[in-house]
């Protein structure tokens, strides 16, 4: 796995996310609309997660892109 793989997979799951309703989604179905493995996955979102794109509700468990201004 190369870096530049993960920072791809990274963007998949950015775009999954910013195309869902309310830019979010539990583990699983990011898992199953972007179409990435598990480990691929986790992959991507410790990348994302290092550079303060997503949030991570605890207790749901729901993966979302932070809401902000900019996007």
């Amino acid at each position: 796995m190369s870096i530049k793989q993960i920072g791809i997979d990274a963007g998949i799951v950015w775009q999954t996310l910013n195309v869902a309703t309310d830019r979010s989604c539990s583990y699983d179905e990011l898992k199953r609309k972007s179409g990435l493995s598990e480990k691929a996955l986790n992959r991507a979102l410790g990348w994302l997660a290092r550079e303060d794109k997503l949030d991570i509700d605890d207790k749901s468990q729901i993966i979302s892109l932070p809401h902000c201004p900019f996007f």
